[in-house]
Order: C-alpha cells, then structure tokens, then sequence
C-alpha cells in the first residue's frame, strides 16, 4: 500500500451552515438532518466535531491504472496479479469470520532500481455493521461477493473454504425467485 497523508477539511460547526468542498461527498443537508443522538456522538466534553477528514495519497501521473474490482463487481482474474488480488479478497473474508469483505481495489505501477511492484489503492469495504464508511453496502455488499467470488488455483493452494456450497447457491436462488 502506498504512502499516505492525513489532511482536514475545516466546518464551521455542525450548528452553523456550510458548504464542504464538493469533492467531500458531504452536503450540509447531511449534518442538518442529523438527530439529536447523531449530534451527540460528534460532540466530545467541550467541542463539536468541526471538520471532514481525508485521506491523501501522491499523484499518480500518467500511470497505468487496473482495476481488480468495482463497489459491486468482482471479476475472476487468471493472470498471476488478478489471482492474488482474487485469492487475498478471500481470505480477507474469511479471516474476519465473514464479516468484511474489500471492493474497488486498483492498482498501478510502481518501478524502483530493483523492482516492478503494484500499489494498490482506493480500497474500500463492506462491513456486517455497515460502519466503514462511505460505499459501505454492508450485508449486500457482502452477499455480492460471495454469489460472484469464484475460486481461482491460489484459492485451493491456500486451501481456503470454498465460498459457494451446494446449501448457499439453492439459498441465493430461492431469494432470486421470490425477490
């Protein structure tokens, strides 16, 4: 994974309009709708929670970018890199006891004097408590990468449980057909 900055974006105040930047994602509808429970949690003893909190990684320039999955799409890879991508969204499933799975992983080249490397970034998750942040589908996004993971050779040389058994696929057809 690539090195990272963390950088605030100043709000006035919860209680005081304002417009974040548009790239936030956040409009301040979103903190005026908030109930009072909401607010609550953003307030610590003597302040309120006042700013938008990002995540900054170095421009990537004119690199070659590959996409290994979407938000809701996880494509099988048969390449050596697609593979291991495919491989480690499994054990990443099962190792957090099916309860997060990682979505919209991309990659791009990074070269050194010794070596040809992928940096993946922009990952994002699905979470059984739907708590991980934006994009967060929670159960269905969870669900999505089950009913469309399909094991690959580094899957079985890992020997990692198979995602799909006979009881799971006859579940995933029965809510198909009552829908």
């Amino acid at each position: 994974v690539t090195d990272f900055l963390i950088a605030r974006e100043g709000v006035a105040s919860l209680a005081e309009s304002f417009v974040p930047s548009p790239a936030s994602g956040i409009t301040s509808t979103d903190y005026s709708s908030l109930t009072p429970a909401e607010k609550d949690e953003l307030t610590t003893d003597s302040n309120t929670i006042s700013s938008i909190t990002w995540l900054l990684e170095r421009e990537r320039g004119d690199v070659q970018l590959r996409k290994y999955s979407g938000t809701l799409d996880h494509p099988k890879y048969s390449d050596k890199q697609g593979a291991t991508i495919n491989a480690f969204q499994h054990f990443v499933y099962l190792y957090s006891k099916k309860t997060l799975v990682l979505a919209d992983i991309q990659a791009s080249e990074s070269h050194s004097r010794l070596s040809q490397n992928a940096v993946l970034f922009d990952l994002m998750s699905h979470t059984a408590n739907r708590e991980s942040g934006a994009g967060d589908h929670g159960d269905l996004g969870i669900k999505t990468f089950v009913n469309q993971h399909e094991c690959v050779q580094k899957c079985v040389a890992l020997n990692l449980e198979a995602l799909k058994t006979p009881e799971n696929e006859e579940d995933a057809e029965e809510e198909e057909e009552t829908g």
